[in-house]
C-alpha cells in the first residue's frame, strides 16, 4: 500500500532520514517510534506530499508520488486523513464547522447530508453534543477527538497520527488509543502513528519501526520488539534513552 525507497531528507546541513525504506501494510496499524527531533513527523509531511524528499521514492498504490501532478496529489490526499500534534483545529469555528470544513471542501454533499455526517462522526469519537462548542471550550483530550472526528469525515484509506497521545493523562490517552483501534477495526483503515511513547505504542500497534540515525533500525511486533537484542532498542523501550 505504501512503500518508502531509500529516502534521504536534509535541512540546511542537518540530515535527518539517509537511507530509510519502509513499507506499510495494508489494514495495519504500524507504530514508527524514535526519539525527539528523529524525523518522524517529517516521514508524515513527506507521505502526505507536504514535503519532497531529497532522494528515494514514495509508493501509494503503486503510483510514485513524486511523477504525478499536484492535481494529482491532491486528489491522492483525499485517501488520507490526518490527526495533527496539536489538533489544528480552527478556532474561530465551531466544532461541527470544523468537522464539516472537509466535506464542504471536497464534496458535494447537501447542507443536511453534512450535519448529519457530523453528529455521526462526532458520536464516534465519543463527542456527542458538542457541535456548538468552540476549541477554546474544550481540553485538550476533547480537542484530538475533535480532529479525529475531522481526519475520518471522509472515510479515508489512510489515517497518519502525529504524536496522538502526547500531553495528554492516562486516562485520555487510553481513550485515544482506543479510538485509534475503533477506526481501524470500524473502517479497515491503514495507520500509521508516529510516537516516542513505548506504553502508548503498544496498545495499538500491530507492528513497530523504530528510526534511529535517519533509518529503520528494526522492526517487528509488539512481542518481538520487546525481544529484541539491539542495545538501542532495548534502552529505548526502557525508558533508559533520554529526550
Amino acid at each position: 500500500m505504501i512503500e518508502l525507497l531509500d529516502i534521504h531528507k536534509s535541512f540546511d546541513e542537518k540530515q535527518v532520514l539517509k537511507g530509510l525504506t519502509l513499507s506499510v501494510i495494508k489494514g495495519e496499524t504500524l507504530v514508527v517510534l524514535g526519539r525527539s527531533g528523529c524525523g518522524k513527523s517529517v516521514l508524515l509531511k513527506l507521505i502526505l506530499g507536504l514535503m519532497k524528499q531529497d532522494s528515494g521514492r514514495i509508493i501509494i498504490d503503486g503510483e510514485d508520488i513524486s511523477q504525478i501532478s499536484e492535481e494529482g496529489m491532491r486528489k491522492l490526499r483525499k485517501k488520507f486523513g490526518m490527526l495533527f500534534q496539536g489538533g489544528a483545529l480552527f478556532d474561530s469555528l465551531t466544532v461541527a464547522e470544523n468537522v464539516a470544513y472537509p466535506l464542504e471542501e471536497h464534496t458535494k454533499m447537501t447542507r443536511t447530508g453534512i450535519e448529519e455526517k457530523v453528529v455521526e462522526k462526532l458520536a464516534l469519537v465519543e463527542m456527542e453534543g458538542t457541535e456548538d462548542l468552540t476549541p477554546s471550550e474544550l481540553s485538550g483530550g476533547m480537542r484530538k477527538r475533535v480532529a479525529l472526528a475531522r481526519a475520518i469525515a471522509l472515510e479515508p484509506e489512510y489515517i497518519l497520527y502525529d504524536e496522538p497521545t502526547t500531553g495528554l493523562d492516562p486516562i485520555t490517552a487510553e481513550r485515544i488509543n482506543r479510538l485509534i483501534k475503533r477506526m481501524q477495526a470500524r473502517f479497515g483503515v491503514t495507520s500509521i502513528v508516529v510516537t516516542h511513547e513505548i506504553y502508548n505504542a503498544y496498545m495499538i500497534a500491530d507492528r513497530l519501526a523504530m528510526i534511529h540515525k535517519g533509518r529503520i533500525l528494526t522492526s517487528g511486533t509488539v512481542e518481538e520488539i520487546k525481544k529484541t537484542e539491539i542495545p538501542f532498542v532495548r534502552k529505548f523501550i526502557s525508558n533508559q534513552v533520554g529526550e
